[in-house]
């Protein structure tokens, strides 16, 4: 079996592997020792698979952003721009000035996306502490 995958692996992979982004990289050596060592390509996948997306969520946990305003009426507006999910709802927290915000807030989706249950509480506790103020 190792002779077989001397044979059919790609070699010029490590040429390129300063050129990609790290965590591509990461995914390919994980993949290749995972399937070196424990004799199983299946299981070498399904790690890569889950090793990637762990990075996606992780790196677009980081991209949603606002942009804060008032208005002529005295009303706090806030424009969200990226996903809210399970991994930006941290910095989705700290987004918001609830204490120095006027008494009427706006909160815009429509540059967003919620995706999961936890975005979903997390716009509820804010709510919530928007409602006590």
């Amino acid at each position: 079996m190792f002779i077989v995958v001397i044979g059919t692996f790609a070699w010029p992979t490590f040429k390129l592997l300063s050129k990609i982004p790290r965590s591509d990289a990461f995914v390919i050596i994980a993949v290749t020792i995972i399937t070196v060592v424990s004799g199983d390509l299946a299981l070498a996948v399904v790690a890569g698979v889950i090793i990637s997306a762990l990075n996606f969520a992780w790196k677009n946990a980081e991209q949603i952003q606002t942009k804060k305003y008032v208005d002529a009426k005295n009303i706090t507006h806030y424009e969200l721009d990226g996903p809210l999910f399970f991994g930006s709802v941290e910095k989705f927290k700290t987004l918001f000035d609830v204490k120095s915000d006027t008494n009427e807030v706006i909160i815009d989706f429509a540059k967003s996306q919620v995706m999961d249950h936890s975005a979903t509480e997390a716009i509820n506790t804010l709510s919530e502490k928007y409602k006590k103020l």
